[in-house]
Parts: C-alpha cells; structure tokens; sequence
C-alpha cells in the first residue's frame, strides 16, 4: 500500500463526497467568499475554557487503556453467518484509508467462517446504487457502507430494506430516514468532538490568544455542522481567540493553495490555520509558503491519517486528531451482526465508546507510522477490544 498519497484521505469522503452531497442536502448560510470574524467577550469563555480544553486534551492525548464493548453475547452467530458474504461498500475505494479498513473487516469475518466482498461506490451514486443491487442480487448477508451519506442514494437503501438485506452506514451522522431505519442503521464516528478536541488543541497553545483562519466545506450539511458546532462553538468560548471563518465550496478543493495565500494576505497576523479535513492540508502547506508564513502559522486538522501524523513528526503540521478505524471496523460489524441476529440495537453506544485521541509532537513521537500500525489500531489502544468482540459473537480463540 503506498504512503505518500496513500494517506491523505479518509475523508475524500468530506472532499470528493462533498461534489455529490451538494445536489442532496441544503448548503448551509455561509459561502465561500464570507469572512465571519468571531471574537468573544468574557462572559463566554475566558480562563475557565482554557481550563476546560487542557482537561479535554490531558484525556484524549493518551491511548485508551481499556475498551468497553457495547453490548452482551450474540447466540448462534458463527452458524447464521458461515458461508456467508458481508459487502463493503465504501465511497471512494482508491483512498488507501478504505483499504486498511476493508482489511480488518475481511480479518473478522474470517474468523466467522463469513466472506467480504468490496464494491468501490467511486464518488457517484450511480455506482454505489450498482453496488448494492449487486450485493442484494448476490443474497448477501449484509451490507456496511462507508462515508456514503443515505441521502445520497435512498433508493439504494430502500431496496436493501424491501430486499431485507441489513445495512450499516459507517461514517454516518445524520439520521437515517423512517423509510429505511427498521432495516439499517447509521454508525456515527463523532467528528464533531475530533473537530472540538483540535481547536482545544490551539487554543491551550495559544494560551487562549489564538489568531485563527478556519477553511471548511460550505456545501455539504455534514460538514458545515462540523464547522458551526465543531470548529467554531469550541473557538467562541474563548475569550480572546479571534477566529475567521473562510470555508470554501467542494469545487474550490483544487485551488487551496490560493485560497490560503489569500486569507493570509487579508489576516496578516493569522497564527493558526485550521484546515477541516486532512486531505486539505497538503495544498495549504503550499499557500503558506507562497506567503512565507511556513515557519509562523500552526496548521491543524482532523482525521489523524498516516500523512497527517508523518506531517506532525516531520514539523510541518502541528496538530491534529482522530479515531481508530480498527474499533470502527468491529463495531460496524457488531451493529450489523445484532440485526442479522434479532438482538437488540446497542449502535449508539458502541460509536460512543470508540477510542479518540488528538495528537501533535509529543505523542506521534515514538509511534510507529505505517499503514500496519493504522490497520491495527495501536495509536489508540492495545487493541484488545478485537478479541473481546470475537468471544461475544461466539469465537472463542482468534485463531
């Protein structure tokens, strides 16, 4: 698996995906062209939310020491799921990130005696449609998809519904529509507090004087949530940060380096920039040197793929944050598992307990930084949770 593109991107899902979210959800109010300055009084914030954000960090900087499972035994799994195939449908195959996780995916149903089976949704909706009629004609026994909003192709998902084949959507922070909701359920990664724990992250450096230009997506919904109720709510209880909101549409994706050298120019005394997802970093590292600004303005970001955490120990990115998509993989899998099984819904609390962490020059150093390290989630925990996942759906030994 390369590393270099390789790890830019998760969260195409948040760059390409947000192409082909724009025609099925309402862009928010702010465009790409608004400059939505924020700065707050005391009565807001001050030195208790700096204290509040050091609290935050001193608990999401380490690897989780012990990780809950959501839920009891699931009776007669290995028997309803032998011989069986799980789909795999995720957004945009040719991100690597989609691959580690299809990796682990395929690792656990193994041990099932079950198969996995991917279909590239290729960032079009007539393709993740093809997907699942191919998953469906194929009598799977499930279906994950990942970083595909249901919105986006409904139909899909009421014909898996109609077809009674269950449906995991990964990566999903929307609820899912009635129509479908019996029969899918969506798998919530809580990009809202990585989005939180990053500005926390500036502003304890800062000393709560952060000087920061914040370049989100505008036009997909999921996005601009994460911006308003991320990024900027975290940023308004602190007193004296000053914060300017200069998100850009998807189709602006290609043309970062500019739109960065252009804020700066606007807000010469920019400390920090603060990119939504990591996939943009990249291009703004560009913009940042064209206005000679590489060494004075702090970049972060979230998500905390192998690129962005090669950029940390490297110096080039300050900050960032994450979750493991090891945890995500099993417990995607439990949810879907509980609906082949009749067993009661435990999703919500299973996405509550997957391992989040922030990271920046302290503890990248010293982590192994490969796409293996990635698949097995050793930047979060000791990943013990995989095997206590096994004995609930009845493996006893992981061999």
């Amino acid at each position: 698996m390369a590393t270099s593109k390789a790890n830019r991107l998760r969260q195409v899902a948040a760059g390409l995906l947000v192409t082909f979210m724009a025609f099925t959800t309402a862009a928010c109010s702010s465009s790409s062209s608004s400059d939505q300055s924020t700065s707050t009084d005391g009565s807001q914030g001050g030195s208790s939310s700096l204290e509040a954000a050091k609290a935050q960090l001193d608990k999401y900087s380490k690897p989780a020491q012990d990780v809950q499972l959501p839920g009891g035994p699931i009776a007669g799994l290995p028997g309803k799921l032998k011989g069986k195939t799980i789909y795999y449908i995720p957004i945009f195959y040719q991100a690597p990130l989609f691959h580690s996780e299809f990796s682990v995916i395929k690792s656990a149903l193994a041990s099932l005696g079950a198969t996995a089976q991917v279909c590239p949704g290729n960032a079009n909706p007539a393709d993740i449609t093809a997907c699942f009629k191919q998953a469906i004609g194929g009598s799977a026994a499930g279906i994950i998809t990942d970083s595909i909003p249901p919105e986006l192709v409904p139909q899909a998902f009421k014909s898996a519904a109609q077809a009674k084949v269950p449906v995991v959507a990964m990566n999903t922070n929307k609820p899912l529509d009635s129509q479908f909701a019996d029969n899918a359920r969506a798998f919530n990664i809580n990009q809202l507090l990585q989005a939180r724990l990053t500005a926390d992250q500036v502003i304890v450096d800062s000393g709560g004087t952060a000087k920061v230009v914040v370049m989100g997506i505008s036009d997909s919904h999921t996005s601009r949530i994460i911006t308003e109720k991320g990024i900027l709510a975290t940023f308004a209880k602190c007193a004296k940060c000053t914060v300017h909101d200069m998100s850009i549409n998807s189709n602006q994706m290609g043309t970062i380096p500019t739109l960065v050298s252009t804020a700066l120019v606007q807000h010469p005394d920019t400390d920090y920039l603060f990119l939504q997802y990591d996939n943009m970093v990249q291009s703004a590292i560009q913009g940042l040197a064209t206005q000679g600004k590489s060494k004075t303005v702090k970049v972060v970001s979230t998500n905390a793929d192998l690129g962005a955490l090669k950029r940390i120990a490297n110096g080039s990115q300050f900050a960032d944050s994450g979750n493991d998509i090891t945890y995500e993989a099993y417990g995607s899998l439990d949810s879907l598992f509980r609906m082949i099984s009749g067993s009661p819904d435990v999703t919500e609390k299973t996405a509550a307990l997957m391992p989040i962490r922030t990271f920046a020059a302290a503890n990248v150093k010293g982590l192994e930084l490969t796409d293996a390290a990635l698949e097995s989630g050793s930047w979060y925990s000791s990943g013990g949770f995989r095997d206590d996942f096994l004995k609930l759906w009845g493996v006893s030994d992981k061999g």
